[in-house]
């Protein structure tokens, strides 16, 4: 294992053998499943200042050791991103949360991931770092299948940017798991929506587990605007949930099963 002191000496380390320690929360786990297939380990433990989250006008970085506790303690997060709040609240155990870190969580790319379910929402961007220099990837273009993401060898993800939301919106976030605490989620949904007049003005959606990635329910949200806040509009939307997931079948709960509990989420947002 190595422990690069600044960006530079990280950078130098990065290659094709290697692999980023941040957090290290799943580690182990992965290690264990399917081996980490590096030979070395470049733990990001002794770079400074990089676990920061910075207030940059019309959005927030969150800079790459940022853990989920200190995500949550943020006043900002508080204020303009409540479903960022709700999403990391279901992330494990206190322990976890003072350990793990959102990039983390989204170089690990499961379609469970209950904080990349957020970052869809919230149309984030990924700030990524190698030696050649810096570029700039949407969350959606990043992820592109289970434990599969668009990160070259010789990069890292060195900051996630989140546009400001707007402070009347409406944010909701629901998941159901095999057991009640730190359950990884069977299937989960989350929405972001503005009303006027009991309509809906805008609405995003996002659904995890239910796919090869989180999705955004981009006909769901398309169909919603100007339907009003009501059971029959609650009831249309859960139909067509059922229609967009593509869950699979696994030791945690079939095909079927997922679906139903899609259009069972949306429900409850009407609740």
């Amino acid at each position: 294992m190595v422990f690069p002191r600044d960006e530079e000496e990280l950078l130098e380390q990065l290659d094709e053998n290697s692999i980023i320690l941040n957090g290290g929360t799943d580690i182990m786990v992965r290690n264990r499943v399917k081996g980490l297939n590096a030979s070395k380990i470049v733990s990001l433990d002794k770079l400074q200042d990089m676990d920061k989250i910075i207030d940059e006008g019309d959005a927030i970085r969150i800079l790459a050791k940022t853990t989920y506790s200190q995500i949550l303690s943020n006043k900002t997060v508080q204020q303009l991103f409540p479903i960022l709040q709700m999403t990391i609240r279901e992330i494990g155990s206190t322990q976890i949360r003072n350990r793990g870190t959102l990039t983390g969580n989204i170089v690990n790319a499961s379609p469970a991931g209950d904080g990349v379910l957020a970052l869809y929402l919230l149309d984030a961007l990924l700030v990524i770092r190698s030696k050649e220099g810096e570029r700039t990837v949407r969350i959606d273009n990043f992820i592109k299948g289970p434990g599969n993401t668009a990160l070259e060898v010789g990069e890292y993800v060195h900051s996630v940017i989140i546009p400001k939301c707007s402070k009347h919106a409406a944010h909701y976030f629901k998941k159901v798991g095999q057991r009640k605490a730190m359950a990884i989620s069977i299937a989960s949904m989350g929405a972001i929506y503005t009303l006027k007049k009991d309509m809906f003005l805008n609405l995003k959606m996002a659904f995890g587990s239910v796919a090869p990635t989180v999705i955004r329910a981009d006909e769901i949200e398309a169909m919603a605007l100007g339907m009003e806040f009501n059971e029959t509009t609650a009831t249309i939307l859960s139909q067509k949930a059922k229609q967009t997931v593509k869950p699979i079948s696994d030791v945690r709960a079939s095909s079927e099963y997922r679906k139903e509990v899609a259009g069972n989420l949306v429900l409850g947002m009407f609740e």
